[in-house]
């Protein structure tokens, strides 16, 4: 089930929950204290994509991009605000016996597969940017930056879970695909068959689609 209540809500209120990266053998205590917190957050991964593909985080995502989730309760002053690839990483088994950075592997911040994660340090996950944020074709390449990207992808997948539900993978692709600096022919080689008819009309093949054996035979030598 999908939980569709995206809002930043957490956000806006007075008094709003601790934020703090809470060490992990700490949140692997609060879990166990609040189960309700564990529906809450199963409630808001998308994992349409299968077991192999990203896990995006349809709740609050911070100005970094990554996801993040309310554990406890304000009435009590027990409440914190965990980042849900911390929370990911904690409820697939990960090795919580120690304070590590957890980095994405897929560079994606609202992924939360724990396929995608590992754990590190602060220098491996700057390693980790430097090699990697020169990529066009990357998440760290998005001109809307990390956050951007997130939200981006998060408002596609909770309106094609509303309305075209069908269409979830291709509207998460094309969402991500948008903020790349050739974001436009990635869509395309994609999902061709899906995008080209309303991008590019009726009858109209893209240039880098195979030509047919007949067109093949007459084209002019090019020797």
């Amino acid at each position: 089930m999908i939980d569709t209540d995206h809002s930043n809500a957490a956000e806006q209120f007075e008094g709003a929950p601790r934020r703090r990266r809470l060490p992990l053998p700490a949140l692997a205590r609060l879990l166990l204290e609040h189960p309700e917190a564990v529906q809450a957050f199963e409630r808001r991964v998308w994992t349409g994509g299968g077991g192999g593909s990203h896990w995006y985080w349809l709740g609050a995502i911070s100005d970094s991009g990554h996801g993040k989730l309310q554990i406890g309760s304000r009435s009590d002053d027990s409440a914190v605000v965990a980042l849900a690839h911390r929370i990911a990483w904690v409820l697939g088994g990960g090795d919580c016996g120690s304070d590590a950075v957890i980095r994405h592997d897929c560079d994606e911040s609202s992924c939360v597969n724990p396929a995608d994660l590992r754990a590190g340090s602060m220098a491996d996950n700057s390693a980790d940017w430097v090699a990697r944020r020169h990529r066009l074709d990357g998440p760290l390449g998005d001109v809307r930056g990390l956050a951007g990207r997130a939200r981006a992808i998060r408002s596609a997948l909770l309106e094609a879970t509303a309305a075209r539900p069908g269409e979830q993978v291709l509207a998460a692709a094309r969402a991500a695909a948008a903020g790349q600096p050739f974001g436009a022919q990635l869509t395309l080689l994609e999902a061709p068959e899906r995008v080209c008819p309303p991008i590019l009309g009726a009858g109209v093949r893209p240039s880098w689609a195979p030509l047919t054996q007949a067109e093949a035979d007459n084209l002019l030598p090019l020797w």
